[in-house]
C-alpha cells in the first residue's frame, strides 16, 4: 500500500499546486483590471480637459475674429423672424416681398 498513499500524496500536492496557480491567476487578472480601470479613469479626465482648453480657445478666437456667440446669434434669429412676422402683418401679406421677382437659379 504505500504505492497508493505515494499517489495521493502527489495527487494533493498536484491540486494544490493547481490551487495556487488558480489564486495566482485571479490575483494577477484583478491587478490587472484594476490597473485598466485606473488608466481608463485618468485618460477620461485628461480628455475632458482638452476638450475643456479646445472650447476655450475656439471661444477665445472666435471673440477676437468678431464672431458672436452662439446664444447671440440665437436671440438675433428669433428677433428677425419676430421683425418678419410684424412686416407681414403690417403689409397684409403672409408670403413673399412685395416688388420682387423671385431670382433665377445662377447656371
Amino acid at each position: 500500500m504505500p504505492a497508493v498513499r505515494k499517489k495521493s500524496r502527489s495527487g494533493r500536492a498536484a491540486g494544490r499546486a493547481r490551487t495556487m496557480v488558480r489564486d495566482a491567476l485571479e490575483a494577477a487578472q484583478d491587478t490587472v483590471q484594476a490597473r485598466v480601470g485606473n488608466a481608463r479613469e485618468q485618460a477620461g479626465e485628461t480628455w475632458d480637459a482638452l476638450e475643456s482648453l479646445f472650447r476655450s480657445r475656439v471661444r477665445k478666437v472666435l471673440a477676437e475674429l468678431g464672431v458672436p456667440p452662439g446664444d447671440e446669434v440665437r436671440q438675433l434669429a428669433r428677433r428677425v423672424a419676430d421683425l418678419e412676422a410684424r412686416v407681414r402683418d403690417l403689409s397684409g401679406k403672409s408670403r413673399g416681398t412685395p416688388g420682387r421677382k423671385p431670382r433665377r437659379a445662377a447656371r
